[in-house]
């Protein structure tokens, strides 16, 4: 069974900008004052700090981790450390000369932990991030 939807839109006879749209005379949105400056004021408190829920984006680089790991393997007097590591750039620029080094407990020498180099999907190190685009760390290491 098909269902007919009805969407009218309204446009200035002299710019063909939209004015007014209706959806199937169920709602009505009227665009008004087009290509004038708008101001958008931060959402604040009476203190003149962000309201809960609001954050501010970052200008430059800005990187988000996800991570996980494992430790298995079926000789355990050298067992496989697995990762997977995903950074995402949420800011606006570039993030540059990405490095990822960690380091784990898992070593047969209680003294000093084993650390360990991730290496990018790309087989490259150091990568770069660009704004709004994510690189994944990912590989087994025998310990």
């Amino acid at each position: 069974m098909d269902k007919t939807e009805v969407i009218d839109i309204w446009v200035g006879k002299d710019d063909n900008l939209p004015r007014k749209e209706t959806y199937n005379g169920e709602y009505t949105t009227r665009f008004l004052d087009l290509n004038k400056p708008l101001t958008i004021n931060a959402p604040l408190t009476a203190a003149g700090e962000l309201q809960p829920g609001w954050h501010l984006l970052q200008s430059g680089p800005h990187l988000t981790v996800n991570y996980s790991d494992s430790i298995g393997g079926t000789d355990m007097t050298h067992p496989v450390f697995s990762f997977d590591i995903n950074l995402y750039n949420d800011g606006f620029e570039e993030a540059k000369d990405v490095q990822v080094t960690f380091q784990t407990m898992a070593t047969d020498n209680p003294v000093k932990p084993a650390k360990l180099a991730a290496t990018a999907a790309t087989d490259a190190s150091p990568v770069n991030i660009p704004s709004w685009q994510s690189m994944n760390f990912k590989n087994p290491m025998a310990i």
